[in-house]
C-alpha cells in the first residue's frame, strides 16, 4: 500500500542524554556484549518532532560495523590491531509500540532499551549479534506506514548519532568507561556502595543488572570464573521497567537534531 499522499510531516529526531553519550565518547564507549544477551548503557532514546499527528509510524534500531578494523585497547588508548571479522547479517530491531500514531510517538522519551547485544553467532532468539573488539554505529530508522508488512516497500529516514558508537567487550578495558558505568548506571548501586568487594560477588550482594565480570577492571583481582559470561544480566535496567520510555523529558535542543537520509 502506498504512502498516504496528503501526508505532510518534517521529523526531526534528538538524541536524548546527549551530553553522556559525549563523556562516553570522548574516551570510547564499549558495550559489554554475552552469551545471552546485554542491554546497552547509556541507553538509546530518541525525542522526536514534526511527525504527523495522524499518520502511523515505525520506528527501528539497527547496529552496523562502523569500519573495517579489529581493535586492541593498549596503553590506556583503542589501537587498530588487524582487519574485522565478517560480520552476522544484520537485524533490524522494531520497536514494540510500533506502528503507532505520530502525536502518541511525539509525546514521550522512545527507549530501545530491550534491545540486547550478543556474540553467540547462533541466536535464535532477535539479539543484535556483534563482535568483540570491533566498533559499531547503532542507526536510528522512521518509516511511516500502517502496517510492519509495508517496511519491504516502504521508505526509510535514517538518523546517525556518531556520538552513540561503541566497540563491543566481553569486559570493560578502559578503567575511565568503567568508572562513568559506575557513576550513571543506576543498577550499579552495589559497586558504588561496597566498592566492588570479593565478599560481595555473589548475584544477590551486585546491584539488579550489574555483574561483576562487566567490572572487571575495578579491581584486578577479579576472573571471569567469579560470573558466568552466560548468565542473563543486563547493563542497564531490567524488562519490568515497562514505563521508562514514558517519563518526562527534556527538552530537545535544537543543535542535537540531526536530518535524515533516506533510504529505501
Amino acid at each position: 500500500m502506498p504512502e498516504e499522499e496528503n501526508v505532510q510531516d518534517d521529523p526531526k529526531v534528538t538524541l536524548e542524554q546527549k551530553d553522556l553519550w559525549d563523556q562516553f565518547h570522548k574516551y570510547g564507549t564499549e558495550m559489554v556484549i554475552t552469551k545471552s544477551g546485554r542491554q546497552m548503557f547509556p541507553q538509546m532514546k530518541f525525542k522526536m518532532s514534526g511527525l504527523d499527528p495522524k499518520a502511523k509510524y515505525i520506528l527501528l534500531l539497527d547496529i552496523v560495523a562502523a569500519d573495517d578494523f579489529r581493535y586492541k585497547f593498549h596503553n590506556s588508548r583503542w589501537i587498530v590491531a588487524g582487519k574485522a571479522d565478517p560480520e552476522m547479517p544484520k537485524r533490524m530491531y522494531i520497536h514494540p509500540d510500533s506502528p503507532t500514531t505520530g502525536e502518541q510517538w511525539m509525546q514521550k522519551v522512545v527507549s530501545f532499551h530491550k534491545l540486547k547485544l550478543t556474540n553467540n553467532i547462533s541466536d535464535k532468539h532477535g539479539l543484535t549479534i556483534v563482535n568483540s573488539m570491533h566498533k559499531y554505529q547503532p542507526r536510528f530508522h522512521l518509516v511511516r506506514a500502517n502496517d510492519i508488512l509495508q517496511l519491504p516497500y516502504s521508505t526509510f529516514r535514517t538518523y546517525v548519532f556518531k556520538e552513540s558508537e561503541f566497540i563491543g567487550v566481553t569486559a570493560y578495558q578502559n578503567e575511565k568507561i568503567t568508572q562513568l558505568k559506575i557513576d550513571h548506571n543506576p543498577f550499579a548501586k552495589g559497586f558504588r556502595e561496597t566498592g566492588g568487594s570479593k565478599n560481595n560477588k555473589k548475584k544477590g550482594a551486585v546491584g539488579v543488572g550489574e555483574t561483576i565480570q562487566s567490572y572487571n577492571h575495578q579491581k584486578n583481582n577479579y576472573s571471569s570464573r567469579h560470573i558466568s559470561m552466560d548468565d542473563d544480566n543486563i547493563d542497564v535496567v531490567n524488562d519490568n521497567d515497562k514505563d521508562s520510555d514514558a517519563r518526562s523529558p527534556s527538552p530537545p535542543q535544537d543543535h542535537n537534531c540531526v536530518s535524515p537520509t533516506r533510504t529505501v
